[in-house]
């Protein structure tokens, strides 16, 4: 499989996103990124672009 990567993602850091009308802490952050990023180099089945 090939990811696209794009360092950028990392600067992507809301405070908050909209769940079913409330405003609550954004799901995406530089911290998820850094776990997911971390477990697609741990497989080692994936072309990063």
């Amino acid at each position: 499989m090939r990811i696209v990567l794009n360092p950028r993602q990392q600067l992507h850091s809301p405070e908050y996103e909209f769940f079913r009308g409330r405003k609550v802490p954004c799901f995406e952050n530089p911290t998820r990124f850094e776990v997911v990023w971390l477990a697609i180099q741990a497989k080692n089945l994936f072309t990063i672009i």
